[in-house]
């Protein structure tokens, strides 16, 4: 009995040796088995299934069926437009022709604003008997002066006009004549006029000074006008409007604006000028 016991038990101690040994067979048999799984895995393609691809997918699919709508031209793809539309088309591009057709050129509107008045060789309108009424005459050893009746010739009144003599019946030069009466002296140098919103100048060639009395000084010049003042002429006596700047030569400027009246003056003398014969 006792060696029936012992057989046994040696006979188990062999048999557990073999058990680990097939269990160790096992798990390397699985082993394989996984590693063989994992190459296949890795073998197989991959699908791309990202949200944005799939969806590019649609659109290339989307695009392909719509060139069948497009004709190729030799370089793009031109849409087919049905004859509705090309008739809109052709109205549309018939529109914008007949706009660009219109002349947008705009108008000329310079003679709405004002020029600068130049010397033109007008007939006057008036006659002697209409502007010899609005003069004051006086008889100068055998001349006859022609003053405009709102003026008065002296060295204590403020003026600028027109006059001039008439000798054996024929006009003599027409002459400019300014007086300056104030408390200071300006020392005048030339005048600027702004007739009409245009420049014009004219200097003196000679001016008489002096105060009186009442320690107000004077100033006045009387110059005989030609030709080359023409256009200074003619502005004054058909102007809007004008203003004359007395330029002193001590940095003093003396400012005038021609009444209406004034403005009259010059044109009635100026014309009475021309009617009597006289000439610039």
């Amino acid at each position: 009995m006792r060696k029936l016991c012992i057989l046994v038990s040696a006979m188990a101690l062999m048999a557990a040796p073999c058990r680990v040994l097939g269990q160790a067979r096992g798990l390397a048999a699985s082993a394989d088995n996984v590693d063989d799984g994992i190459d296949e895995w890795l073998r197989m393609p991959v699908r791309r299934l990202h949200p944005e691809r799939a969806a590019t997918g649609q659109r290339t699919k989307k695009n392909n069926s719509d060139k069948k709508q497009y004709k190729y031209n030799g370089y793009r793809y031109v849409p087919q437009k049905s004859a509705e539309q090309r008739a809109a088309d052709a109205r549309e591009k018939a529109h914008l022709d007949s706009l660009l057709a219109i002349d947008y050129t705009l108008p000329d509107y310079s003679s709405l604003f004002p020029s600068r008045l130049t010397w033109k060789d007008e007939p006057v309108k008036e006659s002697r008997e209409q502007l010899i009424s609005s003069f004051n005459s006086t008889d100068l050893d055998g001349e006859t002066r022609y003053v405009p009746k709102d003026v008065t010739l002296g060295n204590d009144t403020n003026a600028l006009f027109f006059y001039f003599d008439v000798k054996n019946r024929r006009p003599q030069s027409l002459r400019l004549r300014a007086q300056y009466y104030a408390d200071d002296p300006l020392g005048i140098e030339k005048l600027k006029f702004v007739i009409d919103g245009f420049d014009y100048y004219f200097t003196p060639s000679a001016v008489k000074k002096g105060s009186d009395a009442y320690n107000r000084y004077w100033e006045n010049f009387d110059i005989c006008l030609s030709s080359r003042d023409k256009d200074l002429v003619y502005a004054l006596a058909h102007c809007s409007w004008a203003r004359v700047t007395y330029i002193g030569d001590r940095g003093f400027n003396h400012v005038k604006i021609l009444s209406k009246e004034q403005i009259k003056d010059f044109y009635n003398t100026l014309q009475l000028y021309r009617v009597m014969g006289g000439k610039l």
